[in-house]
């Protein structure tokens, strides 16, 4: 795509907005993207294998810029195994355009086994299963031994709130 094309239609989007336009600094835009990651439970994470992608919406829990997900196994793995490079996105409620909130986020990701206990550790305690009352009494002190964590290394971020006039605004690691 033209280069010109694309600043004219960010311009255009720019006039529609809420709220002016602005440009964060590389540290307050690395806060608006933490605030945002925290704010939510759900994301989309993207694998691919050869030319097949997978996108496969998951609870997630974060440290920083680095995501934790759980998983039995299954596609998302298999394709880790294979390829850890990832996308991952996660969005706001939409209530009409001006409301628009994304994030976009690349990295590498690593399936981390129970019989890392260290790792595993580290993972298991930030998913809190003490206070989540979506899993079963039965297995909440204990994680089935199926399950296996996925470490996501976030490099490069883009994020837009349009309420705020934050227009596709990116940050790297």
């Amino acid at each position: 795509m033209d280069l010109n094309k694309v600043i004219k239609q960010e311009k255009n989007l720019a006039s529609m907005l809420p709220a002016k336009p602005q440009k964060l600094s590389r540290e307050e835009l690395k806060q608006e993207i933490l605030q945002f990651i925290r704010k939510h439970k759900i994301c989309t994470l993207a694998t691919c294998s050869g030319d097949m992608p997978r996108s496969t919406p998951v609870r997630y829990r974060s440290k920083g810029m680095t995501i934790y997900v759980f998983a039995e196994g299954g596609g998302k793995i298999a394709n880790l195994r294979k390829n850890p490079n990832i996308s991952v996105s996660l969005y706001g409620a939409y209530k009409g355009f001006k409301s628009v909130k994304g994030l976009q986020m690349w990295g590498k990701a690593e399936t981390i086994e129970q019989k890392e206990k260290e790792k595993f550790a580290e993972a298991q305690k930030l998913w809190e299963t003490q206070k989540r009352k979506d899993i079963d009494q039965s297995i909440r002190n204990t994680i089935p031994s199926v399950m296996k964590a996925i470490k996501i290394t976030v490099s490069e971020a883009r994020y837009l709130n349009f309420e705020k006039g934050i227009i596709n605004q990116t940050w790297k690691a």
